[in-house]
């Protein structure tokens, strides 16, 4: 039987939302709606990243870890007043980021040695279910690392994943051109194996230069298939939307 350890769900939210252009308050936190229909009824609304610490609970995730960026307060103060049932959410705070994967190794001394699911406050996903499946292959024992897998009709703006038939992860591309169809893998659980792969990855590399300015967390996942066993879970009847974009933003904002 594989070693149950503890399992730490994991935000990085130190982005600068600058696709968005002025907002009133941080993307993480706004009102959106995204979900089944009830009776003909939308899901009601509720703060963005509710969705993803739903999706944790969901997944038996009861402690999770945020990565917010300096001066982001009115998160911690909206969650504070609205919080999600059942879990524990603690909060990192840093001065700045290169990208998500330098905001999510802050995380390093926190999550080393446990098991992490993370997902992007950002991206809704439907069915939630996805992190429990996810979570449920981790602890199979099987995979160092298990990304979750939607369908895309926007392959340039997403990381395109290759599957084997047997489950296995050939392939990662970051936003390929001339696709008009493809798999994308939206959130990621993974053993401490890739949290220390992740965290070597990164140590030697010199922050911000130009080399590195668009590194991202699909490019050390793909790096790590030739050392790590990365296998996915797809859910093709599922979808995503990531509202860190103007247009799909407006698709869901509650308050618009």
């Amino acid at each position: 039987m594989p070693t149950l350890r503890d399992i730490i769900g994991l935000i990085p939210a130190a982005g600068l939302a600058r696709r968005l252009g002025d907002l009133s308050q941080s993307k993480e936190i706004l009102p959106v709606v995204f979900g089944p229909e009830r009776a003909g009824v939308a899901a009601f609304a509720k703060p963005a990243c509710h969705h993803l610490l739903e999706g944790f609970r969901s997944a038996g995730v009861t402690k999770a870890l945020m990565v917010l960026r300096t001066g982001k307060w009115d998160i911690p103060a909206s969650l504070a007043q609205n919080p999600v049932q059942g879990i524990d959410l603690s909060y990192i705070v840093i001065e700045e980021s290169a990208g998500v994967p330098w905001t999510l190794d802050r995380a390093y001394p926190f999550v080393s040695g446990s098991d992490v699911v993370m997902g992007f406050p950002d991206i809704l996903i439907q069915p939630t279910t996805l992190y429990r499946q996810m979570v449920e292959e981790l602890r199979a024992g099987r995979s160092d690392v298990v990304l979750g897998v939607m369908p895309t009709g926007n392959p340039s703006k997403v990381d395109v994943v290759e599957i084997t038939d047997d489950g296995k992860v050939d392939c990662i591309r970051p936003k390929p051109d001339g696709l008009s169809t493809a798999r994308a893998w939206i959130a990621a659980a993974w053993r401490p194996s890739f949290t220390e792969y992740m965290h070597e990855f990164l140590m030697d590399r010199p922050v911000g230069s130009a080399a590195e300015r668009e590194l991202y967390l699909g490019v050390i996942i793909a790096a790590s298939l030739t050392d790590l066993d990365v296998c996915a879970v797809v859910c093709d009847e599922g979808k995503f939307i990531d509202i860190g974009t103007p247009e799909d933003l407006a698709d869901v904002r509650a308050d618009s």
